[in-house]
């Protein structure tokens, strides 16, 4: 599915990065990537957040179960 980066998620975004990025590595765009999921997750339950990226897992895990194709 595509989903559009609206205004909700580039404010989310923002707030994720004001409060995780030095704490927990976050990137800008790993902050869009996660931000959209959160959002999406309010519509339809998303079972798995799939990342292999060890930052982007660490900050996720708090929101979704995780699964990494590598492990």
């Amino acid at each position: 599915n595509v989903v559009e980066v609206d205004e909700a998620v580039k404010s989310l975004a923002i707030n994720l990065l004001d409060s995780l990025a030095h704490e927990k590595g976050l990137r800008t765009l790993d902050s869009i990537q996660l931000s959209t999921a959160i959002i999406v997750n309010q519509i339809f339950r998303i079972e798995y957040f799939v990342t292999s990226d060890k930052n982007l897992s660490n900050v996720a895990k708090d929101y979704f179960t995780i699964f990494d194709p590598e492990s």
